[in-house]
């Protein structure tokens, strides 16, 4: 029987019925936590190791990108088989293909064990949160989502020192192997707890074609983002077509395809997902960068820069937990607009910081302010699509939220990180003397062109830095729009 059976739920998501359950979720997304914040903490030691400075922000975008794509596909699959055997599925993978990520010994071969490794991290979280939808009853999804970010914020306050750990005893590759353990624990939870399929549930088609032009639309996209030249321009126009060319299948393939129009183009979904993914695409912009300027930029020694992340990652986590209260009293709409003023009034106060040059402490709290409005918005998403869809296809609503809200990681991850690449390369004619800032090289060993300073390439990263935050300022901004517009069909 189904949980959400039961004619009197418990209010404790660790109470009998629910432990296991609450648990195998808990640990799918301290996987995924980890997974994202050491990355990023330890992005300087691997353009110092493995070199292609270029490259650094495939190492992000690649994974990310797989993990959107992997959404897509996932969510009707859940719904078909139910959530304990591609939640097995996926979590194993990620141990072994984590693990794997951690043996390579060159930038493109990193690269390429990411996109495994993103593509079964997108299976993951698309099967954990539907997990949470069939699982629990409705008044407790709002909590257990909430628990789930307050996993991510402690995995963001202990993943720093963890990284720093490895970075400084051991190296950047037990990053990646710590994934084992972590991914068959969740395994092992969830095969003893997750529900099978729902009642009803149709047999899984895969949709080939909608698949392919989804996967086209988000790989051609990312690159245009990436280049920032005139080339930009024409990847942009092809993917906008292969977004047009979906559309158009989608419409006719109806419940068929792969992600159907109702289920991200439509009000309410259509608000419920652009909105929290403006965010994130203007957020991302500037955390995930915030190692890298601070080693660079400003000459934090590793175990410094490492720790930054944790800034964010504990606001995300306070304001999801604060969402889960304010729900109680809010319509998830305004829970929404009240993250939307704190994410865009955070990021607008770090790009100042940092364009100004004021102590790194206040950027710090500014990124904060800006996780904890990201988490009161996209906690407060999740509930709204529980509050409107149906059990059996939350494997489907959920696929289509979390791809569309993987874009906005993706996007902003590649916008963050060509601009700040874009910035030292204006500047100082190639990326590659980072590797050598990095390293702590003496100024004189760092191959600079002529006419060209250290200090000129130390001050290139920093303003890098800030035109990345810059533009996720005005990203955050724009995500008013679909949100007012959501709110006026939710009053209506």
């Amino acid at each position: 029987m189904n949980l959400t059976d039961k004619a009197a739920p418990k209010t404790s998501i660790f109470s009998p019925e629910y432990r296991a359950a609450s648990i195998a979720t808990f640990a799918a997304m301290a996987l995924l936590a980890f997974e994202g914040t050491a990355i990023a903490a330890a992005l300087p030691e691997l353009a110092e190791q493995l070199g292609d400075v270029h490259l650094l922000p495939a190492v992000i975008t690649s994974f990310l990108l797989a993990s959107g794509i992997a959404t897509v596909a996932t969510g009707p699959l859940v719904d078909a088989v139910g959530v304990r055997k591609v939640f097995v599925s996926a979590a194993t993978a990620m141990a072994v293909s984590g693990f794997v990520a951690g043996m390579a010994t060159s930038m493109p071969m990193l690269i390429a064990f990411r996109i495994v490794q993103g593509a079964t991290a997108g299976m993951l979280i698309t099967t954990a949160n539907a997990g949470v939808n069939v699982a629990f009853p409705k008044e407790m999804v709002a909590r257990v989502f909430a628990g789930n970010s307050t996993v991510w914020g402690v995995m963001g306050a202990t993943a720093p020192a963890l990284a720093s750990v490895m970075l400084t005893f051991l190296s950047w590759r037990w990053i990646f192997y710590i994934n084992l353990p972590l991914g068959l624990l969740a395994a092992w939870l969830a095969f003893r707890s997750m529900p099978q399929a729902q009642p009803g549930a149709e047999r899984h088609r895969l949709d080939v074609v909608g698949l392919g032009l989804v996967s086209a639309f988000s790989i051609l996209l990312v690159l245009a983002i990436s280049r920032l030249d005139l080339g930009s321009l024409v990847l942009a126009v092809i993917a906008l077509a292969c977004l047009g060319l979906f559309m158009v299948w989608a419409r006719s393939r109806g419940d068929r395809a792969v992600m159907r129009l109702e289920d991200f183009a439509v009000q309410p979904y259509r608000g419920i997902g652009l909105s929290p993914t403006l965010l994130l695409a203007g957020a991302f912009c500037g955390h995930l960068y915030l190692p890298l300027y601070l080693s660079a930029g400003l000459g934090y020694g590793r175990a410094a820069a490492a720790w930054s992340v944790l800034w964010f990652s504990v606001g995300w986590t306070l304001g999801s937990n604060i969402s889960s209260r304010a729900l109680d009293r809010f319509d998830p709409p305004t829970v929404m607009t009240m993250g939307w003023g704190l994410a865009t009034t955070g990021m607008v106060a770090a790009w100042a910081t940092v364009a100004s040059g004021t102590d790194a402490r206040a950027t710090f709290a500014s990124l904060f302010v800006a996780g904890m409005g990201v988490g009161l918005s996209t906690n407060a998403a999740l509930v709204a699509i529980r509050s409107v869809a149906e059990l059996s296809e939350m494997g489907r609503k959920g696929g289509a939220h979390y791809f569309v809200r993987n874009q906005g990681f993706t996007m902003g991850s590649a916008a963050g990180g060509a601009v700040m690449l874009f910035v030292v390369s204006a500047t100082v004619g190639a990326v590659e003397p980072v590797r050598e800032l990095l390293r702590d090289a003496a100024a004189e060993d760092i191959d600079l062109p002529v006419g060209v300073t250290v200090a000129d390439l130390v001050d290139s990263v920093a303003r890098g830095y800030s035109y990345a935050l810059a533009l996720g300022s005005v990203l955050c901004l724009t995500a008013l729009v679909p949100l007012l517009t959501l709110r006026r069909q939710w009053a209506g």
